[in-house]
């Protein structure tokens, strides 16, 4: 589980549902880039509940490139 190293070093791709959030961790998987689904916190869901694919902070700019390149639409990025 990603909390074992603290979520101060992750970030949160917001995206619209849970079957995106899983796309996209299992896309980024692929890749190589460590990844898992989680609910967005309180204090960052702008829209009720929502998922996010918490990444490693220096995995977040390519992150958001790759799930840019199979169509997954970014809500929100959190850091």
């Amino acid at each position: 589980m990603l909390s074992n190293r603290g979520e101060c070093m992750y970030g949160y791709i917001v995206v619209g549902s849970v079957t995106y959030a899983l796309k996209g961790k299992n896309h980024l998987a692929k890749q190589g880039i460590y990844a898992q689904v989680a609910k967005t916190p309180k204090e960052y869901n702008k829209r009720g509940c929502s998922y996010s694919v918490m990444v490693y902070r220096e995995d977040l700019q390519i992150a958001q490139k790759l799930l840019a390149d199979i169509h997954i639409g970014i809500q929100d990025i959190v850091v």
